[in-house]
């Protein structure tokens, strides 16, 4: 369905000859992407559209919207590529939402790719973020993240504790 809406807005899109609502339309194409191979295709040709018409929050979105859909699909090294050219599109405009939504996604790339300081450092400030807007579904992330790295770490009682207070969320 999302795949067939997505086109959809692409053929309108493109008989309007309005830039902006054409990489809009990919943008939503990239979402629907059903296997990884077409999630780098289509974020790649939205990423480009995005940029040239100026759409940074957009762009920024996807590209974090995008990680999150190769961890989905079992691709950490592209999750990390799409993390990283988020937070550099992110620096452009202070969006502290998507912010804080990038540092999520950067915690699990990094913690499931093994890099368990940067994975700290995001969890840490997903959670600064999650306190300062009072967005709590992020904290739940950043202390279940935290969780995981303690139990990495052996701290079980540590684990315990941060689940236990995700949970109250």
């Amino acid at each position: 369905v999302a795949q067939a809406r997505a086109d959809e807005a692409f053929e309108y899109a493109t008989q309007a000859g309005e830039d902006w609502w054409i990489a809009m339309a990919w943008y939503v194409r990239a979402m629907a992407a059903p296997t990884i191979a077409d999630l780098r295709e289509r974020t790649d040709r939205a990423a480009a559209l995005l940029s040239a018409a100026g759409n940074v929050h957009h762009l920024t979105d996807l590209l974090g919207a995008a990680a999150y859909g190769a961890l989905c699909m079992g691709s950490d090294e592209d999750a990390k590529v799409f993390v990283e050219r988020a937070h550099e599109a992110s620096t452009q405009f202070g969006r502290y939402y998507g912010w804080m939504m990038l540092e999520g996604n950067l915690g699990l790339v990094a913690l499931f790719s093994g890099d368990t300081a940067a994975a700290r450092d995001a969890f840490r400030e997903e959670l600064r973020l999650s306190r300062e807007l009072v967005v709590r579904p992020f904290a739940h992330e950043g202390l279940m993240g935290l969780g995981a790295l303690a139990t990495a770490d052996a701290d079980d009682d540590r684990a315990a504790r941060l689940r236990g207070a995700s949970e109250g969320l």
